[in-house]
């Protein structure tokens, strides 16, 4: 009977996998059966226009192909794209993580701090040079060479680590630095806002992140309310409404 056949498809198949809540399961094509309580086989058939029936977590899964195939696509722009002043384009630099690696002796490279402070004067002299710091190097090491600097980097190697925003913050508000100021690592589109708000103005997002979203991302909120680089001026300083005693509000007077 039907309970003896299921009972056998299940034996046969317990090498299979089970669906989890982290998996999520395949949907049968269009013309493909829908098993249902009753006789095996007497479902109606999937229609273009009926949506299919998903499967309960723990249901295993019947039919063809690995388990969790249908795993989120990644982004549709080419690995290789950032999104730089809010627009999305393709990356020409190169990161060197290796302290000790050689430096490619042409194009447009990123470098390790270490390799940067060794011998500086070269580097200076080489064509699209770019530093790269870790969360815990001192930004004001670079200040004698940050005029002739296009590009820097600042890595962060989890998304928690928040120390990348004040070395940012630091680069642009107290050492002046006016070249592209690039986030890089374990960079999520939830923080670009964030990271905008204290001076990066390119984004290297890590690798299952979509950079159109990131780019939309940018454009979320349309005002803001502390000063920070982006805007110095606070918005009750900026909306300043008169008081009737002739004084602004908000304007400290």
């Amino acid at each position: 009977d039907v309970a003896d056949l299921q009972g056998q498809a299940l034996t046969q198949t317990q090498a299979q996998a089970v669906l989890t809540e982290d998996d999520p399961p395949s949907l049968p094509a269009v013309g493909t059966p829908q098993w249902g309580a009753g006789s095996l086989g007497s479902g109606p058939a999937l229609t273009e226009d009926d949506p299919p029936s998903l499967p309960a977590v723990g249901t295993p899964q019947w039919g063809a192909g690995s388990l969790g195939a249908a795993r989120r696509s990644p982004s549709s722009a080419s690995p290789s794209s950032i999104v730089r002043d809010g627009h999305l384009v393709a990356d020409d630099w190169t990161l060197v993580r290796d302290a000790d690696a050689a430096v490619p002796s042409f194009g447009a490279v990123i470098l390790p701090l270490a390799t940067w402070v060794r011998d500086p004067v070269p580097l200076m002299q080489r064509a699209q040079t770019g530093v790269w710091l870790a969360p815990a190097d001192d930004p004001a090491v670079l200040e004698p060479w940050l005029d002739g600097l296009p590009l820097i980097a600042i890595d962060f190697p989890k998304f928690t680590d928040g120390r990348g925003y004040s070395t940012a913050f630091l680069l642009r508000n107290r050492l002046g630095f006016r070249g592209e100021l690039r986030a890089i690592g374990d960079v999520l589109i939830d923080q670009v806002w964030a990271f905008a708000r204290v001076g990066f103005n390119a984004f290297a997002l890590r690798t299952d992140q979509d950079v159109a979203t990131a780019v939309a991302q940018l454009k979320v909120f349309s005002e803001r309310y502390q000063g920070s680089t982006d805007q110095p001026v606070p918005a009750f300083r900026r909306y300043a409404r008169p008081w009737p005693g002739g004084t602004a509000e908000g304007s400290g007077k």
